[in-house]
This record gives structure tokens, sequence and C-alpha cells, in this order.
């Protein structure tokens, strides 16, 4: 789904309609999100699933960028306003954790929708398929991200990836907004990191990379009043993709 929305807008679609946002199946599907009966495990504001925050950090962002076969690459604002910032894509190598600049764009870019910079990444081809992936970040001038797109070049179960070892605590309380901060961190580079637990509620990202230098602070958003600290703690549970292959 994320490669397919991410061709869509590569051409002059004039719109994507999603199919599905909701199931009721607490398993993969076309929905983003699982949102069941209440019953024992559900999420009563629904579960977001990695679509839904692949979604929401890249592919349905105003200004995002990715590439390719090849290395052809695409930066597009479908804003309604002008975009001033700065592209950077990073190849990471998976095993090693290093992080290589391939390629760093100014932005000035008018309102959308549909403008569209379409580039190539000089360097892709020296790169290792299964042991690279690139993040396609932009950042406004002031250097908040507007979007963050890991982009893989195979399959999943291509890849070759380090035994990453994932540690994290949660706060013993919620802060005064009511989310509930998980300090994450990781030995290696870890690909797809996904939290789950039965407290009711979702994580500010999921289904993220996390580089082994660069230790990251989630937040447990509650849904529905006060979040269950207790619950959160005893059911929190991580994966990641190294972890089944």
């Amino acid at each position: 789904m994320k490669s397919n929305i991410e061709t869509r807008r590569a051409g002059n679609q004039f719109g994507i309609l999603v199919w599905q946002l909701n199931e009721i199946w607490p398993t993969g599907g076309w929905g983003s999100l699982e949102y069941g009966t209440p019953v024992a495990g559900q999420v009563l504001g629904g579960r977001w699933k990695p679509l839904h925050y692949f979604m929401k950090a890249s592919v349905y962002a105003d200004v995002m960028s990715t590439c390719g076969v090849g290395g052809a690459c695409y930066v597009k604002n479908d804003g309604i306003t002008s975009f001033a910032g700065t592209l950077t894509i990073t190849a990471i190598d998976t095993v090693t954790g290093t992080g290589t600049v391939m390629s760093q764009r100014k932005l000035n870019m008018a309102a959308g929708a549909g403008i569209t910079d379409y580039f190539l990444l000089a360097g892709y081809d020296a790169l290792i398929v299964n042991q690279t992936v690139l993040l396609a970040e932009c950042k406004d001038d002031k250097g908040s991200i507007a979007s963050s797109n890991v982009v893989l070049m195979t399959t999943p179960e291509m890849m070759a990836l380090a035994p990453a070892q994932i540690t994290f605590t949660v706060a013993a309380a919620a802060n005064a907004d009511g989310t509930v901060d998980i300090h994450v961190e990781a030995d290696k580079v870890a690909l797809f990191v996904h939290f789950t637990t039965l407290a009711q509620g979702r994580f500010s990202d999921n289904s993220f990379l996390l580089m082994g230098t660069q230790p990251t602070i989630l937040q447990f958003v509650p849904f529905g009043g006060a979040a269950d600290v207790a619950l959160l703690k005893s059911s929190l549970r991580v994966e990641h993709l190294a972890a089944y292959m």
C-alpha cells in the first residue's frame, strides 16, 4: 500500500481513495485501523496499524519525497501553501549502522497541488540493495520535520539486518497533557520497530527506523480519558523485523 500510494503520487492523479480505513480483524489487511467490537484485546478508538503511521509520517504528508528503481526520486508539495526548506536523503547500512548523505537539496516549492521536482539519486547504483534503506526527510526552514520516509530497496524478507536488541522504559506517570513518555533505544539499527499494548490509545510514532546511536522518546496517547499507566507497563511489547528473520 505504501509503494502503491507513492507511485500514484509520482503522477498527475487528482486524488486517491483510501480503501479501506478500518477493519475488524486484528491482522494484516487493507485497513489501516483495527476497529472492532468492545471485547478484550480491542482498542476502542481503533488500534493504528503500521500503514496508518506511514500515512501520517510520509505518504500523505503535504510535502514528501521518495525514491524508486534506479534511484529515480521526487519531492512533491501537495499543500495549499508554498514550502521552503531542505530535503536530505541518507543511505543507512542496516548491518553496520553507518549513514551516508546521498543528496541534500534546498526546497523552494510553490503551493500545490502537484508541484513536483524529479531527480536521479547520484551513487544509487553503488548501494547494496538488501543492506540499505533510504531515509528521505523534508524539513522546513525552522528545522521542523514535514515528512520522514523510510524507503526499502527490496522486499523485507530479503533484507540483511543486524540482530538488534531494543530496550524501553515507561515513565512513572503521565505528562500534563495526558500522554506517557516511553524511552526507547537499540544497540544496532532496527527496522519497523513496532509497539503494542492492551491499554486504550495509540503511540506518537510506530513501525519506525531506530538507529543504534539515536535513542528516542515516544508518547503513548490515551483514548477516552486518562492513560492506564499500569496496564501500559504490564502489557507493552516491542517487535522489529530482524526478530522474525
